[in-house]
């Protein structure tokens, strides 16, 4: 019915030349661009950004957070609540 609430969650891809990584169920994505501290939530308008090399991303989970440190010539991009980061390299860090 009209009263349910749309529990939509994001897709979020990490893509280098060498390796892909798919993460389901994100709640929100947080990360920095040239121009400071950006941050998506589910059914977000599209867009593109360029990403701060050597930035952290933030994913934010139902049981906490996903941390990780992208390399060089890297961007975002979301449509309809699938986000692609394009990067040189990745890598999840444990602690932040």
């Amino acid at each position: 019915g009209k009263g349910r609430r749309n529990y939509k969650m994001l897709k979020c891809i990490f893509s280098s030349p060498t390796e892909k990584r798919v993460e389901p169920d994100i709640q929100g994505i947080f990360f920095e661009t040239s121009t400071g501290q950006r941050g998506v939530l589910p059914n977000h308008i599209s867009m593109v950004a360029y990403l701060k090399p050597g930035s952290i991303v933030r994913l934010k989970k139902n049981m906490g957070e996903l941390v990780f440190r992208i390399g060089i010539s890297s961007f975002f991009r979301i449509i309809k609540n699938e986000a692609i980061i394009s990067t040189q390299e990745f890598k999840e860090e444990k602690e932040y």
